[in-house]
């Protein structure tokens, strides 16, 4: 899970998002903005993985947060994200 978790955290960074240092089994991280959180959350939940959208939250009114899956879901995930985030580029 360790390993799993830092290459989340690694990967998040390669796509520039802010996720925050974490030693528990899933990953926080800043998507941008409020609105643009909502997009990633919902372009996300339409690729098939639930996360829970920390909108409102203080100091994290862009934040995103999964929990740590197995590898090969780990890998699912960041190409799900990086879809999104090409989407949004668009």
């Amino acid at each position: 899970m360790i390993k799993v978790r830092e290459y989340m955290i690694r990967s998040l960074r390669d796509l520039d998002l802010r996720p925050l240092y974490s030693v528990t089994n899933f990953v926080t991280f800043h998507a941008g903005s409020p609105s643009r959180t909502n997009k990633v959350y919902d372009g996300l939940f339409r690729r098939g993985f639930v996360i829970r959208n920390l909108g409102g939250k203080v100091l994290c009114e862009d934040c995103l947060r999964v929990t740590v899956p197995p590898a090969p879901i780990a890998a699912e995930f960041i190409r799900a994200l990086e879809e999104t985030l090409d989407e949004l580029r668009e």
